[in-house]
């Protein structure tokens, strides 16, 4: 009867095998990796949230579109070279054509500088818009320097990106109000927030940069003629 109660202990004290003992390291291994995954699937799906609850109230603090989803403005922010890029390589000894290089990289620097972390009220997105506005004037006066031919680029392809700009900023702004009013899903908020997105980068960033572009051949034309 002794040796019939003292065998359970003599069993736990037997040593286990080596197959055993490979056998449990497995285990331990594959325990400590599902483990390091779900870790990293609960900090992935963390970031998100944060992400939506910081940046989809529509409050002054918060961005105006999350970084994330506004990436292709940052790409599209080099733009502006192009019209640079032709105006100094035809014409490149007039002051207009410096004047409209110099320009359109403080666009380039703006632009970049401002959609790389979007903010209602943050000093970047008001030198964006000083830039822009200053950009604007010199090519409202620049195209007046030339003839219908060479200026009608700009007189038609500006009214277009600025009435772009004027419907996506009124739509965006609108749906703010109804989130912090009645709330929205973030499935709502991402389609909002790629629609902004993608009609600023065709209407304003790819709109303006042509006009700009045609300005550029206007005043190598101009000069020529002369």
């Amino acid at each position: 009867m002794r040796d019939v109660e003292r065998s359970p202990a003599r069993r736990d004290a037997t040593p286990s095998s080596p197959a055993r003992r490979a056998r449990q390291s497995r285990e331990t291994v594959e325990r400590s990796s599902d483990g390091e995954k779900r870790r990293e699937f609960d900090d992935d799906d963390d970031d998100d949230e944060h992400s939506d609850d910081d940046l989809g109230d529509g409050t002054r603090d918060a961005y105006v579109i999350p970084p994330a989803m506004c990436r292709p403005l940052v790409y599209t922010s080099w733009f502006p070279l192009a019209p640079a890029c032709v105006a100094m390589a035809r014409s490149a000894r007039d002051a207009r054509a410096r004047g409209l290089a110099a320009l359109s990289a403080a666009l380039v620097a703006s632009s970049l500088g401002h959609w790389r972390g979007p903010r209602w009220d943050g000093p970047r997105r008001t030198f964006d818009l000083c830039v822009v506005w200053a950009s604007v004037g010199y090519g409202c006066w620049l195209a007046t320097t030339m003839d219908w031919a060479h200026a009608r680029g700009w007189w038609c392809g500006m009214p277009i990106a600025f009435a772009a700009y004027a419907a996506n900023e009124t739509a965006f702004r609108r749906e703010l109000r109804a989130w912090r009013r009645d709330g929205a899903t973030r499935e709502r908020k991402r389609y909002v927030y790629r629609r902004t997105t993608w009609t600023h980068l065709v209407g304003v960033h790819a709109g303006s940069s042509v006009a700009a572009s045609w300005l550029a051949h206007g005043i190598a034309a101009s000069r020529d003629r002369d």
